[in-house]
């Protein structure tokens, strides 16, 4: 079929449209259709709600309710008349309708004349720009006479069945394309699990341990992980104090809160030289806070990168969905990851809703975080 990509350099005029095949021609949809424009009935939804039925009922996208009543009996093709989707196409304009059903006044009905199949058109209305002939930009309208104006291509009958024969089979082709997609990713998303499995239960690198028999085990690389926690901490209320210009009160050093070691470990044995720890132990563990929205100066011209869980979406997270201002930062309404040459990732755990609970993504630079979202570093 030949799709026009916009009527509006044409103006709707069919004369000045593009050459078509030998056999086909210009017509407009007010030739080659019949509009039931009269027939439709809106019910308003407090009325549908006291007729539930088995019929479905139409709108400018589609079914939205369902009815006790029919105002149709066949095969129709039913077109936005309204609806900011004529310009957004969120969803198609044109789409077929069979059997028994009703229809608002969103939508226009009509059927072909001389054999055109319904698809045709449908395909031809989805795949054209028709913003020439669309009213209003608060509220986009497609009314009758407008819609009639819409130039059409017209092929040979044999040929628009062969050309819509071939857009189904094409269709089909691509809808089983995604589905292998969709089997490929589940797949995908199956074996890096089992992958993670066999990795943290020390099968991947057997052969590797088999060959290095000699490597510091984990609990001493724990111990010396607590070590440098515990100094660090120290050496940070020191200067800290020193920053003050006061000296460590007698009995400073108990303030410091151990991280919390495994109580209850799991039955799986480890391999030689691993032990249990606990993420309290690895990792430094916070949460940041959302800055209120309606303060537009913790947003407006921030540069400090802010995650919120919509970063869960991504394998890395190298920017933020967003920036604060140094005033959100001061003002504690956020939390701010500072990462240095010793600790120069980490890892954000979202918690924000059940599709994403949970989820880990890895972060690489400095960055604020949302009220919904944990980290590691």
């Amino acid at each position: 079929m030949i799709g026009v990509s916009t009527l509006h350099e044409h103006g709707g005029n069919l004369n000045s449209l593009p050459q078509l095949p030998a056999g086909w021609r210009w017509a407009t949809i007010g030739e080659v259709t019949r509009n039931f424009v009269g027939k439709r009935v809106p019910i308003k939804a407090g009325d549908r709600d006291a007729r539930p039925g088995q019929y479905p009922y139409y709108g400018a996208s589609g079914v939205i309710d369902d009815i006790d009543d029919f105002l149709f009996d066949g095969e129709f093709l039913l077109i936005a008349e309204d609806g900011a989707n004529l310009l957004s196409r969120s969803t198609p304009i044109a789409f077929r309708a069979s059997g028994k059903f009703w229809v608002n006044n969103h939508a226009h009905v009509v059927q072909t004349a001389d054999g055109m199949p319904l698809q045709y058109l449908e395909w031809y209305l989805n795949g054209t720009n028709l913003q020439f002939f669309i009213t209003g930009s608060a509220q986009p309208k497609l009314n009758q006479l407008n819609l009639n104006r819409i130039p059409v291509p017209v092929a040979p009958l044999p040929e628009q069945q062969r050309i819509v024969s071939k857009i189904e089979e094409l269709f089909s082709d691509l809808d089983a394309g995604v589905s292998a997609l969709e089997r490929a990713k589940a797949n995908l998303k199956r074996y890096r699990a089992s992958v993670l499995k066999a990795a943290v239960e020390g099968r991947l690198t057997a052969d590797w341990r088999a060959a290095n028999p000699n490597v510091e085990p984990a609990t001493e690389l724990l111990h010396r992980i607590l070590t440098t926690r515990r100094q660090t901490w120290e050496a940070n209320q020191l200067a800290e104090y020193e920053r003050k210009g006061k000296k460590p009160p007698a009995g400073w050093k108990g303030k410091y809160i151990e991280p919390v070691s495994p109580e209850n470990t799991p039955d799986a044995r480890l391999p030689n030289g691993w032990c249990w720890a606990t993420v309290d132990q690895l990792a430094i563990v916070g949460t940041g806070i959302t800055p209120k929205r309606s303060e537009r100066r913790f947003y407006d011209g921030g540069t400090i990168p802010w995650v919120t869980s919509t970063a869960v979406n991504e394998r890395n997270v190298y920017a933020g969905n967003e920036h604060v201002t140094e005033i959100a930062r001061v003002g504690r309404s956020t939390c701010l990851l500072r990462l240095d040459q010793k600790c120069n990732s980490s890892i954000n755990l979202s918690y924000a809703s059940r599709s994403s609970r949970g989820d880990t993504k890895i972060r690489s630079q400095s960055a604020a975080t949302s009220s919904m979202r944990s980290f590691l570093l």
